[in-house]
């Protein structure tokens, strides 16, 4: 074989004809698919002769937010006599949830403890060095934080409840197209590049026979390349050349020529140059017989088609929803499943509440009764608990990261209510020392005693008696309260201010700077009272 076409054919590689896909008819996964899928599917993909889709499903979505704007939190609280004993949770009773059964207290008893500094540093001491704030500590309250950092007056056990109040929480609702595709892959690779060089007379370098070029494409081993013809390459050789006059020089008036063709043989292409000038061996310019010089070159560069298998997903959001504004947890613990679903399925915004659970019939003053939905944007679906099913079904209480809770049988760490006496009840004036200083006592001088300092009664006359007929107040001294033998702050009567604090985002009831989430549990101080 001739060595020209021996290095012509090295690397090339001939593959067999592969025809164009066409496109094909869907597969059952899109014609599975509702109408509206349909006609969003088909404006993100578009199946042709380079791509056919081999599968597609569709999913939907809920993303919620919000969860975290929380405006506010009610409190409601309970004083029971014993531990673990019931208390009412009717909204019509008066004292069930909302409103509760202990009202806490106001200014007025922190007025009276402050008459002596004792009475302060009792309150102190059995509340780790704390005296309440100037201000009404009264149930129910509403608190702007997710701390209740409260004080209680009265002796027994306390359930409280928290209830977080959400400003806006909107969800949004998205449909998932997950497609599989076959996709036609073309590449290119270039084998060989080679060249050759002849001289001959114009009329066959020109093109104006083909004799030359037909021997050319046969000797040099080209027409089999290609895979065809000597005859036919060089048909197609002269039909391309192009001639442009030489306008200066010895070889003025002749010609330089040039060709570009292409043949393809298979899956290879080979791409043919042709230089066409006057040679430099002319003895000079004879009656038509001016030699040229031929340049050849020529590429071959195949082309492999193979098909690939692609994966893609696209997300589309579709509705967008406001699903609960300024609503507590409670109230929204009533509101049934939200269901993804066309707003033409759905006849009425309100929200439908469920008949199952502790606030389906319960309904506490401070929420505002029935509610609707809001659509935002300009979206064909919405969110409704007006439709038996949808798509994305969502519980949006069971999403809430923060819930209402009841804080049951509160525990306060206090070992003993000290001995000082008992303050004036709450309003009254006057300190009491239980000396000849006192400005207190709460009778009115008319029953006889011994003048003895120790006694808060007496009449007027006694220097040591702790009080007159015109005194208004209602202590003793510090061994006798005077008014039914009490001794001790830790009195039911006169019960001190018990500080409690409760986080409703502390999930794992941590005791310490910040107390509870068990509830403050206040004991029977009488039980641990100084001996």
């Amino acid at each position: 074989m001739h060595k020209l076409l021996k290095s012509l054919l090295v690397g090339v590689l001939i593959l067999p004809s592969i025809s164009t896909v066409s496109a094909a008819s869907m597969p059952s996964s899109y014609n599975n698919l509702t109408s509206e899928e349909k006609k969003a599917f088909d404006k993100i993909y578009q199946q042709s002769s380079e791509s056919t889709l081999q599968n597609v499903n569709v999913n939907y979505s809920t993303e919620l937010s919000g969860l975290k704007d929380i405006s506010s939190y009610h409190w409601t609280a309970w004083k029971k006599a014993a531990k673990g004993g019931s208390i009412s949770k009717s909204a019509n009773s008066g004292k069930g949830v909302g409103s509760g059964s202990y009202k806490g207290f106001t200014q007025k008893k922190i007025d009276s403890w402050k008459v002596d500094e004792k009475y302060i540093n009792a309150i102190k001491k059995i509340n780790k060095g704390k005296f309440p704030k100037d201000g009404n500590y009264t149930f129910p309250t509403d608190t702007s934080s997710s701390k209740l950092d409260w004080w209680v007056d009265e002796v027994g056990f306390y359930d409280i409840m928290g209830d977080p109040k959400y400003s806006k929480v909107t969800a949004k609702g998205y449909r998932t197209f997950n497609w599989t595709e076959k996709v036609r892959k073309e590449s290119i690779k270039k084998n060989n590049e080679s060249q050759d060089a002849s001289t001959v007379e114009g009329d066959q370098a020109l093109g104006s026979k083909e004799g030359f070029y037909t021997g050319w494409a046969r000797d040099r081993g080209f027409a089999q390349i290609v895979g065809q013809s000597p005859e036919a390459v060089a048909k197609k050789i002269c039909s391309n050349i192009e001639k442009e006059p030489i306008k200066t020089g010895e070889y003025k008036g002749r010609y330089n020529g040039a060709c570009f063709v292409q043949f393809k043989n298979g899956n290879t292409v080979i791409k043919l140059n042709i230089s066409i000038i006057p040679s430099k061996t002319n003895d000079g310019i004879g009656q038509g017989r001016l030699l040229y010089d031929i340049y050849f070159q020529w590429t071959e560069e195949t082309t492999t088609i193979s098909y690939e298998t692609e994966s893609h997903t696209s997300k589309q959001q579709i509705a967008q929803t406001v699903v609960a504004r300024n609503a507590y947890a409670s109230e929204i613990q009533k509101y049934g499943n939200f269901y993804l679903t066309p707003k033409s399925n759905v006849s009425s915004q309100k929200i439908k509440t469920r008949n199952t659970g502790f606030w389906y019939n319960i309904n506490p003053y401070y929420h505002k009764g029935s509610a609707s939905v809001t659509d935002e944007g300009s979206y064909g679906w919405t969110f409704s608990t007006n439709v038996s099913s949808g798509e994305s079904g969502t519980n949006i209480y069971a999403m809430l990261p923060i819930k209402y809770k009841f804080y049951t049988d509160i525990v306060d760490s206090h070992y003993y209510a000290p001995d000082v006496g008992n303050p004036p009840k709450d309003g009254s004036g006057g300190s009491n020392n239980g000396n000849n200083n006192n400005n207190g006592g709460n009778n009115g001088g008319d029953k006889p005693n011994g003048g003895d300092s120790n006694n808060p009664g007496g009449n007027g006359n006694n220097s040591n008696n702790g009080g007159n007929g015109n005194n208004n107040g209602n202590n003793g001294n510090s061994n006798n309260s005077g008014n039914g033998g009490h001794s001790s702050i830790g009195d039911k009567e006169n019960s001190p201010m018990i500080h409690i604090e409760i986080d409703a985002k502390d999930e794992d009831g941590r005791v310490g700077t910040v107390r509870v989430p068990k509830m403050v549990h206040l004991y029977d101080i009488d039980k641990y009272r100084k001996k």
